[in-house]
């Protein structure tokens, strides 16, 4: 049976705080990241120089996407997580869908041109973040440092 789950746009203060909250209680293990999500996450989604989706079940925040339009033309997507518990119920890939589309919008394209359209990070070491974005038609175009 399909989880009954609801995607919004991040619109105001409250979404905002739900999004910094969810994603401020799972960190991502580098230096910096609570003052990164602080100082320059919150102000650039509350100013709509970025743009994020929540995921929404049963009132708590299950999953999030934020991107970034980055120059000349492309889109960045600096977060993406879905909460433990929910990776087998179809959120992440109707999330990466959704984000796709708000990617392709963001750079004024009519339809979405697939995730040749978004960049994106993830760490070598993450397996399961790596067979996912591939699973969704993601390929990879390299390795560098993370600093």
């Amino acid at each position: 049976m399909p989880l009954p789950f609801e995607l919004r746009l991040v619109e105001d203060d409250g979404d905002l705080r739900q999004l910094i909250d969810f994603m401020g209680n799972t960190p991502l293990d580098y230096a910096g990241y609570d003052e990164w999500l602080r100082d320059k996450l919150a102000p650039r989604v509350a100013e709509g120089a970025a743009l994020a989706i929540v995921g929404r079940y049963e009132d708590r925040v299950i999953g999030n996407a934020v991107l970034y339009v980055t120059p000349p033309a492309s889109v960045e997507l600096k977060n993406f997580r879905i909460a433990g518990g929910y990776g087998d119920e179809g959120v992440g890939s109707f999330l990466w869908r959704q984000a796709e589309v708000l990617g392709c919008t963001m750079l004024g394209l009519r339809e979405p041109a697939g995730s040749a359209q978004i960049r994106l990070d993830t760490r070598s070491t993450n397996a399961a973040s790596l067979a996912f974005f591939l699973t969704q038609g993601c390929r990879e175009l390299g390795r560098t440092p993370l600093y």
